[in-house]
């Protein structure tokens, strides 16, 4: 048995030892070719042309469609770049487009007929630095231009208008600055963010403005306005719109605020215009020098109306609700209401049909048709 079992490890020693060897290959270890590139460059992914032009030569014209960046800053005696194609981008790269002739003349950037998808970012306009006249208009477009952005761009003095594109047609315009403008200083379907200073027209007029500050001669005209700011001089109306939440208007012999819903609204007026003018008023306040401080067609609501003259009233409206109304040391009418007053405090007296749970103080006049539950009060 032992002796068995001593053959059989032989045996099989002998045939491993005879047996063919296997060897895995490792593959070629030096490659003949080198490793392609996996990523494409920026200029594969976005194909972009150089525009340069020397001191007072012609307009540069793009006709087609791609994507175009200045390398210097670009001077011209008449008209800047001309856009005839769509599909165009054209980056300002930080380098200024300026004009150098003895008047006013041109435009910098103009968007001709029936162009659409055009881009125009980061970069300035101004008038020329040496003889000190300006482009007629930064940035125009044509009123059947389509998709026309506008971004991060100045314009500084123009004889006629800022950035003037189509109010429909998906115009665009967003963290822009325009000032010292004879015309108007930005007009687009949207404008956000913005900055206008000393314009004579109107600074901004378009059909939805959201986070923009303007101040000069001239207001903001819209549809919906949210979080501005204007302030202007002269007897035109700070902030005209549809819908106002969150705004503030600011006018010397203009309104503040003319709109038909306002909601936590401030306007203020020193001359003999109202304040705050809007069918429905609610959580905002108006101050008016020698007229109304918040007119309301229809409704006020937990706001607060003042007249600081001599004459006026407060707070004016069909219903007044949970409001807070002052008139001038001299005279008027704290709430004048076509019908009903609710828990609000006028200071000057209220008038209105119904009063509710009103309350004013010592002295002042209550002239209402039915009174319930008010009081006087120091």
């Amino acid at each position: 048995m032992h002796s068995t079992m001593k053959f059989t490890r032989c045996l099989a020693i002998m045939i491993a030892a005879t047996a063919p060897q296997v060897v895995l290959s490792q593959g070629e270890l030096n490659p003949t070719n080198a490793p392609s590139a996996g990523m494409r460059t920026l200029h594969q992914l976005e194909p972009r042309t150089p525009l340069s032009q020397q001191t007072g030569a012609a307009s540069i014209t793009i006709s087609q469609s791609g994507s175009y960046y200045l390398t210097e800053d670009l001077i011209f005696m008449n008209n800047g770049i001309v856009i005839s194609a769509d599909n165009v981008t054209v980056d300002l790269n930080g380098f200024t487009i300026e004009l150098e002739n003895f008047a006013n003349t041109g435009t910098a950037i103009d968007i001709q007929t029936g162009v659409n998808n055009v881009t125009v970012r980061n970069g300035h306009i101004s008038k020329g630095s040496f003889l000190g006249f300006s482009f007629v208009n930064g940035i125009r477009a044509d009123s059947d231009a389509t998709s026309i952005r506008v971004t991060n761009v100045s314009v500084l003095s123009c004889a006629n208008n800022g950035i003037d594109l189509p109010k429909d047609g998906a115009t665009f315009v967003r963290n822009c600055e325009v000032s010292t403008c004879l015309g108007t200083g930005i007009t687009a379907e949207l404008v956000g963010s913005c900055t206008v200073a000393n314009v004579l027209g109107r600074a901004i007029d378009a059909t939805i403005v959201r986070d923009c500050k303007t101040s000069g001669f001239g207001g903001i005209r819209t549809v919906l306005a949210a979080h501005c700011e204007s302030e202007v001089t002269g007897g035109a109306t700070a902030h005209e719109s549809e819908l106002a939440y969150e705004c503030r208007g600011v006018a010397t012999n203009g309104s503040g605020i003319v709109t038909k819903l306002a909601s936590n609204c401030v306007a203020e007026s020193t001359g003999s215009n109202p304040a705050l003018t809007a069918e429905l008023v609610y959580a905002s306040s108006g101050s008016a020098a020698n007229s109304i401080g918040i007119d309301a067609e229809y409704g006020v609501h937990e706001s607060r109306g003042t007249c600081n003259g001599s004459s006026g009233i407060g707070i004016k409206g069909q219903n007044v609700t949970h409001c807070t109304a002052s008139n001038g040391p001299a005279g008027g009418t704290g709430i004048d209401a076509d019908k009903a007053v609710g828990f609000s405090r006028g200071d000057g007296g209220i008038t209105a049909e119904i009063a509710v749970g009103c309350t004013q103080p010592s002295g002042s006049s209550l002239t209402v048709t039915q009174s319930f539950l008010n009081f006087v009060a120091p």
